[in-house]
């Protein structure tokens, strides 16, 4: 495959990633305002017409896996997770690139292994040979489809970070030429 190939499958697979992480960014903002107004229907319900919403804890709950795992690769799109940068501020900004690289392979890593992991629980879920409760207390809704949520965005994440790291490189390649 020619270097201009390459490139142009490289920018298709990083627009992917981008379309999709924006969207579950969407998700994760639609989660939220489901939860909060769960919350002014149970507490209105609650106070006014003594009535609560039956089972409000379980779906505030399970709502908080999209919340959670959804944000994560549109948080790192926008580059806005936290970064502590004050020993990096001082090294010149290819030693920067490296580290920041090299950072990003290991969240990679570790989100790999959490998609990973998270994939094996919701496998086991569907097949039935989990041995854990997989239904909620008082609805008694099914954890699997919350599972493979964070499954897949977990991955969404892992895929998020190698693509910051192919960046990195390009960033370094493109550094050295000129």
């Amino acid at each position: 495959m020619t270097r201009t190939k390459l490139k142009k499958v490289g920018h298709g697979v990083g627009n992917a990633l981008d379309f999709i992480g924006l969207r579950a960014g969407e998700l994760s903002v639609l989660a939220v305002l489901a939860i909060f107004a769960l919350v002014v229907i149970d507490v209105i319900g609650r106070y006014t017409l003594n009535h609560p919403v039956k089972g409000s804890t379980d779906i505030g709950e399970l709502l908080l896996v999209p919340v959670a795992f959804c944000a994560m690769p549109y948080t790192q799109l926008m580059k806005e997770h936290v970064q502590v940068q004050l020993l990096l501020r001082k090294f010149s900004p290819r030693v920067q690139a490296v580290a920041e690289g090299f950072g990003y392979l290991g969240g990679a890593a570790m989100y790999g292994l959490i998609a990973w992991n998270l994939g094996e629980r919701a496998w086991q879920l569907t097949m039935g040979t989990s041995e854990l409760t997989s239904v909620s207390p008082i609805l008694r809704i099914p954890h699997i489809p919350f599972v493979y949520i964070a499954a897949l965005f977990s991955a969404l994440f892992c895929l998020v970070f190698l693509a910051d790291s192919v960046r990195c490189a390009a960033k370094l390649h493109n550094g050295t030429k000129s």
